[in-house]
Parts: structure tokens; sequence; C-alpha cells
């Protein structure tokens, strides 16, 4: 027989192994494609779910910031006593930053602690990293905490810059 020759067995052979492999070929398409799929909508929640939280922190700083201006607002007598009995500036700085920082450490704090809880829960969301990484934690306390610090820098540093017979006037 010759190389040449055709042999109905074999070429049938031949192009039921080449059908079996084209199927197989297309099945792994199709699961490749399911799974590009499903990481552009996991990939699309994420970026949804990230740019509410920015959206959220935006918000809240604004809040703090408008509460911080409020209540300087309200003790501007009380600023203009402190200054005139010796006061520096960065105290009465310091007397607005604390009182914003506080309630937003309890906060944190209070969230870290939910957050480790919960972080059996949610191990299986997670990609790349561990539910119990210190350094997450430490990176997500200091995402929000330095927004609310500047957000209630502003007012408090207008507070500390008043003039202490202006303040002593008002009524």
């Amino acid at each position: 027989m010759s190389a040449t020759s055709k042999s109905p067995v074999t070429e049938s052979a031949v192009w039921a192994a080449f059908a079996q492999q084209a199927a197989w070929k297309s099945w792994v398409i199709v699961a490749l494609l399911a799974l590009d799929d499903k990481a552009k909508k996991g990939q699309q929640t994420l970026v949804t779910a990230s740019g509410f939280g920015v959206l959220a922190l935006a918000l809240a700083c604004v809040g703090i910031y408008g509460v911080v201006a409020y209540f300087a607002a309200q003790r501007t007598q009380e600023i203009g006593i402190r200054m005139a009995l010796g006061a520096t500036r960065g105290q009465i700085a310091r007397l607005f930053v604390r009182r914003a920082m506080l309630p937003a450490a309890t906060g944190l704090l209070a969230g870290t602690g939910v957050a480790i809880g919960a972080s059996r829960l949610l191990q299986s969301q997670l990609y790349g990293v561990q539910a119990n990484d210190p350094r997450l934690y430490g990176a997500a306390v200091l995402a929000l905490l330095i927004p609310v610090l500047l957000a209630a820098l502003g007012p408090a540093l207008r507070a500390a810059r008043s003039d202490p017979m202006k303040a002593l006037r008002t009524e």
C-alpha cells in the first residue's frame, strides 16, 4: 500500500478525531468566553462599588466640613475669650480638630472590629489578599481618616485665624 492510497477506515477515523478535537476546542473557547464575561461583570461591579464608596466618602467629608464650620461659628465668642486669655492658634485649631476626629476614630475602631469579625464570611470574595491582613486594615483606616482630618482642618484653621477683638464684639 502506498502512502497516497486512501483507506476508507483510516480516512473516517481521521475525520472522527478531527470532529472530536474541533468540538473540544469550541467547548474550551465557549468556556473561556464565559469566564471572560464573568470577569468583566466582576470588574464592572468592583468599579461601581468603588465609585459609590468614593462618593460616600466625599459626602461624609462635606458633612464633616459643614459641622465643624457650624461649631466654629457658634463658638466665636468662646474663641475670642480663649485667645484673649492666651490660647495659641494651634490650641484653637486642635480644639475643633479633636472634636471632629473623636467620633470618626470611634466609628473607624468599631468598623474595623466588625470587618475583622466579618472577614471569615467574606473570605471567598477576596482575591489576592488575606482576610486578616493588618496592612490592608491599616491602609483602609488611613484612607478614611486622612480625608476626615483634611475636612476638619479647614474650618479649624479659619477659626484659629479669627481676630479675638472681632470675636468678642459679635453677639
